[in-house]
């Protein structure tokens, strides 16, 4: 797989919320609860967890007991700190008001002791997008190529000011060529963001 590595300034990480709303792909145990793979595959503490990561989906449907629910090879797992409003609150992780939304809870059961590597799409947003993305981009992350080259094209000229530098495949590149030396691969590429 072919790979890249930007290095960022301090305040440049900022530019990859979006594409952490969106979802990258995390290499990484599966079969594990969601507690096992936020703190163990993520390397969020428990206390993180569960102060400020209060709202979470697999594959849309909410949770509640994150030490019963496993995370499968290929789920789709969104991370938020608390959310607004009633539909927030009631989508929330033990809310009070969560028997309104029963029928579309996540179900535990079926949580392995011990993992199988997998790919876990994970979406940050809000809080967690701002405290956890530097440690998930820093330890890689999986994109689509296209989407990669389209993303840094948008924001090329916000690149310029907070790209340290980039090297892809193990050789240095010049900032301003990323997206066109992207276009010329197509299916993952892994993304590493350090920041300096």
């Amino acid at each position: 797989m072919n790979h890249i590595t930007i290095h960022v300034k301090r305040g440049g990480l900022g530019l990859w919320s979006t594409l952490l709303q969106k979802g990258v792909e995390v290499q990484a145990l599966v079969g594990i609860s969601v507690a096992s793979f936020l703190e163990e595959q993520l390397g969020l503490d428990s206390a993180y967890v569960e102060n400020v990561v209060r709202t979470i989906f697999v594959n849309g449907s909410p949770v509640d007991d994150i030490d019963t629910v496993p995370v499968r090879d290929g789920d789709v797992l969104a991370l938020a700190g608390a959310m607004p409003g009633l539909v927030g609150i009631a989508m929330g992780r033990q809310s009070l008001v969560g028997g309104f939304r029963e029928d579309i809870s996540c179900r535990g059961g079926g949580v392995l002791d011990k993992g199988e590597v997998g790919l876990v799409t994970v979406k940050a947003f809000n809080v967690v997008a701002r405290t956890v993305g530097e440690a998930m981009l820093g330890h890689g992350v999986v994109v689509p190529v296209d989407y990669l080259a389209a993303y840094l094209a948008d924001r090329s000229a916000l690149l310029a000011d907070a790209v340290v530098s980039v090297r892809m495949n193990d050789e240095v590149i010049f900032s301003g060529e990323i997206s066109r030396l992207l276009q010329r691969h197509d299916g993952l590429i892994l993304l590493r963001v350090l920041v300096q």
